[in-house]
């Protein structure tokens, strides 16, 4: 799902980031996460409890935690 210029929607990189944990592949998805927040404007709180539930997967507890 894209919006109508072609950007992806929040709802399409949750879902990305989604598969990519479950795929194991950890670091992708928070690379993919964060990118969105803090280059596509698309800071929303889902985003960032996706964020913070990565990272604590990936046992950084202190990022996952910590206030942006």
């Amino acid at each position: 799902m894209a919006d109508k210029e072609g950007a992806p929607t929040s709802s399409t990189i949750l879902l990305k980031a989604k598969i990519l944990a479950e795929a194991g592949r950890l670091d992708e998805g928070v690379s993919l996460v964060r990118d969105a927040i803090e280059n596509q404007g698309l800071g929303t709180d889902s985003m960032y409890v996706v964020l913070g539930d990565l990272l604590a997967a990936r046992g950084d507890r202190v990022a996952a935690t910590r206030s942006e």
